[in-house]
């Protein structure tokens, strides 16, 4: 899993873009883990336009090394760069 701070009360969200070059895992899928500071009680509404981290699940499928690259933009907005860029290099073993 990677977890990486969002969000998307602003329409950004972390997309996975590329597993390069080598095919270690599967992407599996991604959710979003909306931040609730201590003190928030359960019952209590979500606090308006405050981030959370989008969570990105993968499967190990082959052993060997690769590239995870994350692209942190608008869906609706084509043709324009990310704000954002992650990388994260991984061992399968």
């Amino acid at each position: 899993m990677v977890a990486l701070a969002s969000n998307i009360t602003t329409g950004y969200g972390w997309n996975f873009v590329t597993a390069g070059p080598a095919r270690t895992t599967a992407f599996l899928g991604k959710s979003y883990l909306e931040y609730k500071p201590p003190q928030q009680v359960a019952d209590q509404p979500p606090m308006v336009g405050v981030g959370g981290t989008d969570l990105l699940l993968f499967k190990a499928t082959h052993a060997g090394s690769a590239t995870l690259s994350f692209a942190y933009s608008r869906p609706w907005e084509k043709n324009v760069k990310p704000v954002r860029t992650a990388l994260f290099h991984i061992v399968v073993k």
